[in-house]
């Protein structure tokens, strides 16, 4: 097990968000590293504060950690951890299949099986940050509503089977600790390749919604700074920033 992401762990059957509960008063005191997984959240979230549901079965845990640099460059812990969770899913599901949506979600083809999501939290002397991860595991296509079932998938339904849910977890901890060790020593650009080597839609027309305003450009890549680099219709490369894009 991980020596410093999941030095502790703390397991609740529901709660209404980790990532809240990860940042809240009452878990003041619980040190960096520690974990807080649940088995189903009333009230996940995405970005922007969009809902993420989270029924039985599925994965649903945040990482406790402590600012130490700039909040923008926790981007790109994001995406590690998007790497991590598309490692980890291909010893179940052709990897093939597996993708890295720009800038926080892990596909198979084109169906959702994962998001993430950083959030901080200021206090005396110090930012705490969550970083939030909602996998679906071993949840079936029936415990989500009808408009989503076309969007969304499990790995185990991938899979043909049930998976050992601690066996993925533990799994997960540990490669997420290997590549935040290796973010805060600058090494994301080590990893960018592999990163860019499964982003989806790369090189081809996507839409945007960019403050407000509906765009189509072509994806190039992932750049260092976790922006991602994009060709207008005029021919021009630019960089679109996580924050954006609705």
């Amino acid at each position: 097990m991980a020596n410093f992401i999941g030095n502790r762990i703390l397991f609740y059957n529901q709660v209404d968000s980790t990532n809240r509960l990860a940042l809240s008063k009452e878990l003041a005191d619980i040190p960096a590293g520690t974990v807080i997984v649940a088995e189903t959240q009333e009230s996940g979230v995405g970005r922007h504060g969009r809902k993420w549901l989270s029924p039985q079965g599925g994965v649903y845990f945040s990482v406790v950690l402590e600012e130490t640099m700039p909040l923008t460059r926790y981007h790109q812990l994001s995406l590690l951890s998007a790497l991590a969770v598309l490692e980890i899913s291909s010893e179940y599901v052709p990897i093939k299949g597996l993708k890295i949506k720009w800038p926080n979600d892990v596909l198979y083809e084109t169906k959702k099986i994962c998001g993430i999501l950083v959030q901080s939290q200021s206090g005396p002397g110090k930012t705490r940050l969550a970083l939030g991860i909602g996998i679906n595991l071993n949840s079936e296509s029936t415990d989500f509503p009808t408009e989503l079932r076309k969007k969304t998938v499990s790995i185990s339904e991938i899979y043909s089977g049930k998976i050992d849910y601690e066996e993925f977890l533990y799994s997960l901890l540990e490669r997420i600790e290997s590549y935040y060790f290796d973010f805060l020593q600058d090494g994301f650009v080590i990893h960018l390749p592999r990163i860019n080597k499964y982003l989806f839609r790369t090189g081809l027309d996507t839409r945007f919604n960019i403050k407000g305003i509906n765009t189509e450009c072509r994806i190039v890549g992932i750049n260092p700074d976790a922006s991602l680099k994009v060709l207008g219709v005029d021919g021009k490369e630019s960089d679109m920033f996580i924050g954006e894009i609705r």
